[in-house]
């Protein structure tokens, strides 16, 4: 049987998506479909504008090149025309944008925030972590450490793990409405005004529109397998890497009298600074591909703006198009050209939205998992065994004990000293 990996993945990342967007339009039907409607009504229009606009552009033009002052005219009032009917519709797009995004952040945020907290999930997942923490001290890997690291990460995820549920919950349901928001919407808008200045392109020249196919099919293939399989999973480590170093601040925080007590600063400085220098390194890989994403797009952008130009002025010269034509195949071949490459000019904005989505569904199924595993019983017996572990451990490290005892004992002596010689 042949086995498609590229189009596994993309159906693995569909369905996670589904997994996340679904519950919001199965309890809120009637909120979630009439801001679904009106983002399409809305993009449709958009859409149109962009069409009328093309041909007011080319009159226009038309109009100038041939010194027709009476045409001129007609052609101004047309615009300003469009232009009162396109004002409010972009406004009014812009405000259901951001009305959709607050409306499903909150739901999606308190939908979790609720999961999270009920029947104990939260202990339950603190149990799972100590639990799986406990077992893999206790065995003793020989497996090579690369190997392990592969067996461990998936699709961007890494599997046992679900660090810092507060990011997932605030920043991740963030990033993940606002970006599936914007992406829909965009995508949208700019398919149909690739179908709309598709027709008007193959009416003026059929041979630039065979060629913007082949061109950006290429183009976003190059795209997703050079970039793709690079940015994805390192813009994943920088968001947990990220979260790693704000907690360690927020413990200082809420420790800050045992860490005084105890002169802790140079411990918690030392790992601050350990987790920060690794989200800074994992910041710099992923700031080096972008900039190499970059280069590749502005090359891809730039290489086409002398094409219709150069296809469509011999017959310009021949009097067989007017200037007004050649300007309005360049409009539409520009568009065409940004609807199709929409995944090499937003890649960075795609991995985003399928970063946030991979912890944000390993978020509710491990929910729906420890839910299942933990019964009453298992959450009892779990928290006597943690009772134990501690109890042992205190046993065991008693040259800890004694070392915090010496801490101690150093501290009230300078408390003394300090009282003395006051």
């Amino acid at each position: 049987e042949m086995k498609f990996p590229r189009m596994e993945l993309l159906i693995n990342h569909l369905h996670k998506l589904y997994f996340i967007i679904s519950p919001y339009f199965k309890a809120k039907k009637k909120e979630a479909w009439f801001y679904f409607a009106c983002l399409l009504f809305l993009g449709s229009a958009n859409s149109g504008i962009s069409v009328y606009v093309s041909f007011a552009q080319r009159n226009l033009t038309d109009t100038v090149t041939n010194r027709n002052e009476q045409g001129f005219a007609v052609a101004v009032n047309d615009f300003l025309y469009i232009l009162l009917f396109a004002v409010p519709i972009f406004g009014l797009n812009d405000y259901i944008v951001s009305r959709s995004h607050n409306r499903w952040r909150r739901w999606l945020s308190t939908h979790l925030i609720q999961n999270y907290l009920s029947n104990r999930n939260y202990y339950k997942l603190y149990l799972k972590s100590q639990d799986s923490s406990s077992t893999q001290s206790s065995e003793v890997s020989t497996e090579n450490p690369d190997e392990k690291s592969k067996k461990k990460e998936k699709d961007g995820i890494v599997e046992g793990e679900l660090d810092n549920p507060d990011q997932r919950i605030c920043v991740d349901v963030m990033t993940f409405t606002h970006t599936a928001i914007y992406l829909v919407t965009l995508f949208y808008t700019s398919f149909l005004k690739m179908i709309s200045f598709v027709a008007i392109l193959w009416v003026i020249e059929p041979y630039l529109v065979v060629f913007l196919f082949i061109y950006t099919s290429c183009g976003s293939s190059f795209v997703g397998h050079f970039f793709g399989s690079k940015m994805i999973p390192v813009q994943d480590q920088v968001r947990r890497k990220e979260a790693d170093t704000r907690f360690s601040m927020v413990r200082v925080r809420e420790n800050a009298e045992a860490i005084a007590f105890y002169s802790g600063e140079k411990l918690e400085i030392k790992e601050i600074l350990r987790r920060f220098g690794i989200t800074m390194a994992l910041q710099e890989t992923h700031k080096t591909s972008k900039s190499f994403l970059g280069i590749f797009q502005n090359s891809y952008s730039y290489l086409t703006w002398l094409i219709p130009v150069m296809v469509l002025y011999p017959r310009f010269f021949k009097g067989e198009v007017e200037y007004g034509t050649i300007f309005q195949a360049q409009i539409a071949f520009n568009t065409i050209l940004g609807s199709l490459s929409l995944v090499i000019s937003k890649f960075d904005d795609i991995a985003f939205l399928i970063s946030s989505s991979n912890r944000l569904y390993q978020f509710k199924t491990e929910l729906e998992k420890v839910e299942q595993e933990y019964s009453d019983g298992s959450l009892q017996n779990s928290s006597e065994r943690l009772e134990k572990k501690d109890e042992g451990e205190s046993n065991d490290n008693k040259e800890e004990v004694l070392e915090e005892n010496g801490l101690r004992n150093r501290k009230d002596k300078k408390e003394e000293k300090e009282n003395s010689i006051s």
